[in-house]
């Protein structure tokens, strides 16, 4: 916990995310000591068979509670083999590519539909059933480590993938909001973080296009070898993408305006862990090019067709209100706007512009302000030491040493100040795509 609390206090949180660490901690505490309750965890395995008992494809093995204490867990024999293990899927006549997406396909119901799912799914913790190599099935194990989430989490999850899936920016700063990771503010640009999202919105529409291109391309023609692109590329690609973004990159690194829920942090590693797993099984694996299509049909199997019919009729009927109110509003607003352009010609009304440029400028001049004040101060100290202890033989012992003492200290603090003005030029350049 001491460690968490240092970290909270160092982090600089240069990404716009702000993390609590200690809440992190918490976390993963209150994980650890429920792993080593069995009673528990035989619970979890009975919620998680119930909750998959209509996918055929997952396998749970059963609890002996006659035979389960708090320190002895007895389970079903289930034998299978290592989810990562490739040679042994295909001499065993298992398609690999069909484990890599089944592991992937069975995580989303369990974040998006259940609200129960597996914290620790590495591959000693799912095996695969191969009696059947037509119909292969994931047996996990190991339910000690298990997270829940929230209903409202899990409403705001699902609302951010249908508005990925829909392409509306709004609607996905919603989600966030509601889960929690997005936290609105009077300091945040909302602007930038709107204009960020919807780059990335449709930056992953264009790279979803791009890999059903290439799956059809090569499924055409098997000799044609997968795109690789080079270091030069990818290099020149993220240039790209942050000379449309990086201003506004560097705003909502600037303002933090995202949190990163303690909650998450095992579904990210969660994630994490299945990707690896997917690489190995599959070189083509993109764990978004999975999870897109299959979340899109899980939310349109949540939302029936007369919910999707009721969502089109409500925003019609919204946009019909709005334009029926503006014509009785539109009178008024544009008085409003009158008396805002006489208050500013009187100047009673101030306009305040943010100067991006003239922030960052600012906070390089006070830091340069900062590392000349601790030379000068240094260099004070140094001179001081020196000449009480050549020329004024008389001063005390304890005097010179406090002398070099902060001598050392000032210099310090200027390195100090130097390295963060070149901490601060190094990201605007990373971020703005000029490194």
């Amino acid at each position: 916990r001491f460690v968490a609390q240092l970290l909270q206090s160092v982090d600089p949180k240069t990404d716009g995310a702000a993390r609590d660490w200690v809440a992190i901690y918490d976390e993963c505490c209150r994980i650890l000591y429920q792993e080593i309750d069995y009673r528990l965890e035989g619970e979890y395995a009975d919620s998680f068979r119930t909750n998959f008992s209509d996918l055929p494809w997952v396998k749970v093995p059963k609890v002996y509670w006659d035979l389960t204490s708090e320190k002895v867990l007895t389970l079903e024999y289930s034998p299978g083999i290592k989810v990562s293990d490739k040679a042994a899927l295909v001499k065993n006549g298992v398609d690999p590519a069909i484990i890599a997406r089944y592991s992937v396909e069975c995580y989303l119901q369990q974040i998006l539909v259940k609200g129960l799912f597996h914290a620790d799914p590495h591959p000693g913790n799912i095996a695969v059933d191969c009696s059947d190599p037509q119909d292969p099935k994931l047996i996990f194990y190991d339910f000690g480590m298990m997270g829940k989430i929230p209903n409202n989490i899990r409403k705001g999850l699902s609302d951010f993938f249908y508005a990925v899936y829909s392409n509306d920016v709004n609607d996905a700063m919603d989600g966030l909001v509601a889960m929690g990771v997005l936290v609105p503010n009077s300091s945040a640009d909302m602007t930038a973080i709107k204009r960020t999202g919807q780059f990335f919105l449709d930056s992953f529409k264009t790279r979803l296009r791009e890999q059903r291109e290439e799956r059809k391309r090569m499924e055409a023609d098997k000799s044609q070898p997968v795109t690789d692109y080079t270091k030069e590329d990818k290099k020149e690609k993220r240039k790209k993408i942050l000379s449309n973004i990086g201003q506004d990159l560097l705003v909502v690194a600037n303002d933090q305006p995202f949190r990163f829920p303690a909650l998450f942090t095992f579904v990210v590693r969660a994630f994490s862990v299945l990707d690896g797993i997917g690489k190995q099984l599959d070189p083509r694996f993109d764990i978004s090019e999975i999870s897109a299509p299959y979340a899109r049909d899980l939310l349109l199997e949540q939302r029936p067709g007369f919910s999707k019919l009721q969502d089109d009729l409500q925003k019609k009927a919204d946009r019909q209100w709005e334009a029926t109110k503006g014509l009785f509003v539109a009178p008024l607003k544009i008085k409003r706007v009158e008396e805002i352009l006489e208050s500013l010609e009187r100047g009673d009304t101030k306009l305040r512009v943010r100067a991006l440029e003239a922030e960052r400028a600012l906070q390089r001049v006070s830091l340069m302000q900062a590392a000349t004040a601790c030379v000068v101060a240094a260099a004070v100290s140094l001179n001081t030491a020196t000449i009480l202890s050549v020329v004024v033989n008389t001063a005390p012992p304890y005097v010179k040493t406090l002398c070099f003492a902060a001598s050392a200290l000032f210099g310090l603090m200027t390195l100090k100040n130097l390295g963060k003005l070149n901490k601060l030029n190094k990201k605007e350049k990373q971020i703005t795509g000029m490194a």
